[in-house]
C-alpha cells in the first residue's frame, strides 16, 4: 500500500492576449496538483510609465479555469492565484529581476506557483485529487494584454512591448501513483474548487453583503480589498473594512462576527507570515479544524453570506472573494 508522487512536464501555454488556449488533463490519472512557472520578458521604451500593482507577475493571467466537463470548478485571476499560493508554497523565480517602471530591454519577471488540489488546512490531504479516471478535466488560461495600462504597470503610455516567444507559462503535473492495495484504486477522491468573484464598493455602506454561491460546499473564503491608486495601479488596501466581518445565513443566525483587524491578524498567523502579510487580506475558515467528512456533514457551510461595514476609497474600490470549495467527483 502507499502512494508515489511524480512531477512530469505537461505543456507550455504561450502569451496570446484575447485568446484562451486550453489543455486537457490526461485521462485515467490522479493528480495531486500542478506547478506553474510564469515567465515574462518585456521591453519598456523611453516614454514614462508609473505605478506597480500588487501581485504584478500573476496579473499577466486574467483568468485561470479548470472545468470538469462543462462546469468550472476553478475560476480565478492570476493575481489572486498568486496570493493564494505564493505565500505558503510558491515564490518569485530565481530569474525574477522585478519589473520596475524604469526603461530597458529584456526585463524579466518570473513566478513559481505550486497549485494544490487539497485545501491548505486539510487534515487528510490524501482524500483529495483530480480524478481523470472519472471525468474529463480541462485547463484554460486567458492572458491579459501585457502592453496595456493597468496590467504590469498602472500607466505605461504605450511603452511596453511583449512577444509570444518570450512570455509563457510552463506547467508540470503532480501525479499520484497508488500502489497495489491502496484505497485510491477503488474510490474517487474529493477535489478542491476555487471560485473568485469581484464586488464593487461604490459608496460607504454599513451592511455590504457578499453571498456564497448556492451550488457548492465551502470550507473557507478569502476576502481581498483593493483600490486603484492615483497611477491607475490596483493595490491591496486595509482601509475598506471599518468594523466587523459577519458570517450569517438567511435566517439571520450568526456563525462568525469578528473585527476585520482581528481576522487579518489571524490570517497572518495562520499563513505564517506575521507582518509580511499584505494589507487587505482576510482569510475566514468555516471550519478551522476537521477533515473533508466534517465539512460534508456540516449545515454551516451552505447558503451563507457575509455582511461588513465598508468605506469607498478615493480610487475604484473592490472586494475580491475567493471561495474554497469541496467538490465530489
Amino acid at each position: 500500500m502507499g502512494i508515489e508522487l511524480k512531477n512530469q512536464d505537461a505543456t507550455r501555454i504561450g502569451y496570446d492576449p484575447g485568446v484562451t488556449p486550453t489543455y486537457e488533463f490526461p485521462r485515467g490519472n490522479l493528480f495531486a496538483g500542478m506547478n506553474l512557472l510564469i515567465n515574462l520578458e518585456i521591453d519598456i521604451a523611453a516614454s514614462a510609465s508609473a505605478g506597480v500593482p500588487s501581485f504584478q507577475i500573476g496579473r499577466a493571467i486574467q483568468k485561470l479555469e479548470i472545468k470538469r466537463g462543462n462546469t468550472a470548478v476553478w475560476s480565478i485571476s492570476g493575481e489572486m492565484l498568486e496570493l493564494m499560493t505564493k505565500y505558503r508554497f510558491g515564490h518569485e523565480g530565481k530569474a525574477n529581476a522585478g519589473l520596475t517602471v524604469a526603461t530597458g530591454t529584456n526585463k524579466i519577471g518570473q513566478l513559481y506557483l505550486p497549485v494544490r488540489f487539497a485545501p491548505d488546512n486539510a487534515l487528510k490531504p490524501w482524500e483529495y485529487a483530480m480524478d481523470t479516471r472519472a471525468h474529463k478535466y480541462t485547463l484554460a488560461i486567458t492572458w491579459r494584454d501585457l502592453t496595456a495600462a493597468g496590467t504590469l504597470f498602472g500607466t505605461n503610455a504605450g511603452t511596453v512591448s511583449a512577444t509570444k516567444a518570450e512570455n509563457y507559462v510552463d506547467i508540470e503535473l503532480v501525479t499520484l501513483q497508488p500502489r497495489p492495495g491502496d484505497r485510491l484504486l477503488e474510490v474517487r477522491p474529493f477535489f478542491r474548487g476555487m471560485i473568485e468573484s469581484t464586488h464593487e464598493v461604490g459608496s460607504n455602506n454599513p451592511k455590504f453583503s457578499i453571498e456564497t454561491p448556492q451550488d457548492g460546499t465551502f470550507r473557507a473564503m478569502t476576502l481581498v480589498t483593493t483600490e486603484d491608486d492615483t497611477d491607475g495601479a490596483t493595490v491591496v488596501s486595509g482601509n475598506v473594512f471599518t468594523d466587523k466581518i459577519i458570517l450569517t445565513d438567511n435566517q439571520f443566525k450568526e456563525y462568525h462576527a469578528q473585527r476585520a483587524n482581528f481576522v487579518h491578524q489571524a490570517t497572518a498567523l495562520r499563513w505564517g507570515l506575521g507582518s509580511s502579510l499584505p494589507d487587505g487580506v482576510y482569510d475566514v475558515n468555516f471550519l478551522e479544524w476537521g477533515s473533508v467528512l466534517d465539512v460534508l456533514a456540516s449545515d454551516n457551510v451552505k447558503k451563507l453570506k457575509f455582511l461588513a461595514e465598508v468605506t469607498k476609497l478615493t480610487g475604484a474600490t473592490n472586494i475580491r472573494a475567493i471561495f474554497d470549495s469541496v467538490e465530489q467527483q
